[in-house]
């Protein structure tokens, strides 16, 4: 068991396309507390899907590149780790940095490919 995470594309207006699988991420604590409790904060975080604008893949963009380029002393402003029993370790270490480097992966690449009538979606569960 642990904390299972998934960014899905669905067109918006198209009801027999299925999500697309935009990204998938295990144990990333930090990045699950972004996507719920910078845009979900009164939501459940498990088993929930959580809308993601463009906007707020940017702010994320943004925020993954300074601290690649800042390392763990900007890491905890930013994207701070947070606990629960599934979700992993919570040092800025080695595995944090490449949590971070995927996330950066999957969010340009979002970014690249995002058409105007998509909804993007956040999931996780544990």
């Amino acid at each position: 068991m642990g904390l299972d995470m998934y960014l899905h594309r669905k067109p918006r207006h198209d009801e027999d396309v299925d999500e697309v699988d935009l990204g998938y991420w295990r144990k990333a604590n930090s990045i699950h507390q972004y996507f719920t409790r910078k845009l979900s904060p009164d939501a459940e975080d498990n088993c929930t899907r959580i809308r993601v604008t463009k906007r707020d893949l940017l702010d994320l963009k943004r925020r993954c590149q300074k601290i690649n380029r800042g390392g763990a002393e900007v890491a905890e402003e930013l994207l701070p780790t947070t606990s629960g029993f599934f979700f992993g370790g919570t040092s800025y270490d080695e595995w944090y940095m490449k949590d971070i480097a995927k996330t950066l992966s999957i969010v340009e690449e979002t970014l690249d490919d995002w058409q105007p009538n998509d909804h993007v979606f956040y999931y996780a569960w544990y």
